[in-house]
């Protein structure tokens, strides 16, 4: 603990210059403009989340408690549980008379992930290129797409060189 400095007027922990430039995400912003607006009496429907405009369903807030008290509150497989996913191939099956395998499923935590995931799955790290999107879009310009393409192994495009991000 010899690295950490205190702030000598508050005794505080001094934070990094780094902490000062990290910005609210746009997914974030979006919700934040639309709870500004559902205050100000504005009928919206929100998609920034991506989250339902519902409730919870009881049955799911069961099955959540259930699971707690159950202890199965640890890291799961990448794709999810085998019961997750023959559950996701049943209902595809019986909802939409499709046929997979549940080695066919993976199961995510969001849209993002998804997206990133069959992606990177798609192209390879290798030949990843993050490109500029319609708006609104996940991410925040050149400086996110260049550190998502490193961070996946990726070569960022060359609209976009090394100097953008600092």
């Amino acid at each position: 603990m010899s690295n950490v400095q205190l702030n000598s007027r508050t005794g505080a922990i001094a934070l990094s210059d780094r902490v000062g430039r990290i910005s609210v995400s746009s997914t974030l912003a979006v919700m934040m403009e639309a709870e500004k607006l559902r205050a100000e009496g504005a009928d919206i429907v929100d998609f920034g989340a991506g989250e339902p405009d519902f409730p919870t369903p009881d049955n799911v807030k069961e099955a959540a408690i259930r699971a707690i008290r159950d202890n199965f509150s640890k890291y799961t497989a990448t794709p999810g549980t085998m019961e997750l996913r023959q559950a996701i191939v049943d209902w595809h099956r019986r909802e939409l008379g499709t046929s997979y395998s549940p080695s066919e499923v993976i199961a995510t935590a969001g849209g993002k992930q998804a997206t990133r995931s069959a992606r990177h799955d798609v192209q390879g790290a290798e030949r990843a290129q993050l490109r500029r999107r319609p708006r609104p879009a996940v991410g925040r310009g050149p400086r996110h797409r260049h550190v998502a393409a490193r961070h996946a192994g990726a070569q960022p495009s060359r609209r976009y060189p090394q100097g953008v991000c600092k």
